[in-house]
């Protein structure tokens, strides 16, 4: 399982997000910045780059630059390496401008980051000879339809790690979207309109990546949180609008039996969890699609009080009462709930802030 995420900073932005980057800081946090994007470039621009990284180095985050030969005009440097480590930069991503035999050389000096998505594994593999670290950095997608599948993603990765090089990639992020398109990067396109938390789960629990960042710059205080508890504990939270009556279901983990059918996942302790004594009367027995939370009612008999999420469209039944709604965010993550493994039900933001 790889750490928590890292971050997306870039110099025009910086001033915005220095203080949440402080607040947002885990051991072992990783930036990925840009030090060529021709629209940042001013009189002041390697000033301000200069201070940035000396910012976030002193609250102990690991920088992995994207940087061309463009980059040591604009900085009045002729040595890559030597640029780097006079800022404070961890690991350079090469883009365009660099041979493969120039990167090579590089790479003997300090940890390189490849593009994952379009190199070859002969050139990683001739790069990675000799080299310090080499890592390979898949690219994200501003624009819908143009990220990865995750079979041709699988695949590359598969490539990189038999010849022994961690993989990194984007997920979007949920605090604020970044211009011009305001879509999401991600490096999957499945990811995009996810959040940085179900995204990030995702890509831990089916792809195993060494490091993930997010793609838009920062993550909600909520995603946040919410990926610590999954770092520390491996529960899958899914976010649910409850009906009134249910609501105290918000913040309740269930573990999923392990006999539970393709189609539903059935919550092993909530006949137990029930309210005692209190028969469940038939209400809003309505159709139930792929996300809906269910309990059976007293029509059910023994079963009444089980509570199952659906995975897979069911017509009305007069026995089972649907009771709340899985945020469309999160429905992909219901193929990621293992049987036997725990879920927790986490209310959905927008009522959380509501109170």
């Amino acid at each position: 399982m790889c750490k928590s995420p890292g971050f997306s900073v870039f110099v025009s932005q910086f001033g915005g997000v220095k203080d949440s980057l402080k607040r947002l800081y885990r051991p072992g946090g990783q930036i990925f910045t840009s030090l060529h994007v021709s629209e940042e470039f001013a009189p002041d621009y390697p000033e301000k780059a200069r201070a940035m990284c000396a910012y976030l180095t002193d609250i102990g985050y690991s920088i992995i630059a994207d940087v061309s030969k463009k980059t040591l005009g604009v900085f009045g440097e002729t040595d890559i390496a030597e640029f780097a480590r006079r800022m404070g930069i961890a690991t350079l991503r090469l883009d365009y401008g660099f041979s493969d035999e120039e990167t090579a050389e590089i790479a003997k000096k300090i940890p390189v980051c490849l593009n994952a998505s379009t190199m070859t594994p002969e050139s990683v593999a001739k790069i990675a000879e000799g080299a310090v670290a080499v890592y390979g950095m898949h690219n994200y997608y501003p624009r819908p339809e143009t990220g990865l599948d995750e079979e041709q993603f699988d695949r590359v990765n598969q490539n990189l790690s038999e010849l022994g090089v961690e993989v990194l990639c984007f997920i979007p992020g949920d605090a604020a979207l970044r211009g011009p398109l305001f879509q999401g990067l991600p490096t999957l396109e499945k990811y995009r309109g996810k959040s940085a938390y179900a995204s990030f789960v995702d890509m831990n629990l089916v792809h195993r990546v060494s490091s993930v960042f997010v793609g838009d710059g920062l993550m909600s205080e909520e995603s946040s949180r919410k990926i610590d508890r999954f770092l520390e504990t491996g529960v899958v939270e899914l976010s649910v609008e409850f009906s009134p009556e249910y609501r105290y279901l918000d913040g309740q983990s269930f573990t999923v039996r392990v006999d539970s059918p393709r189609w539903t996942l059935r919550l092993q302790e909530s006949r137990e969890y029930s309210t005692p004594g209190r028969p469940i009367e038939p209400a809003n027995a309505i159709e139930r699609v792929p996300g809906s939370v269910t309990i059976d009612n007293r029509l059910y008999l023994r079963y009444s009080g089980e509570i199952q999420i659906v995975r897979e469209r069911f017509p009305a039944d007069p026995k089972v009462n649907v009771i709340g709604n899985i945020s469309d965010g999160d429905l992909f993550l219901l193929d990621r709930c293992a049987n036997g493994g725990r879920v927790r039900f986490a209310p959905s933001v927008e009522r959380d802030t509501e109170k």
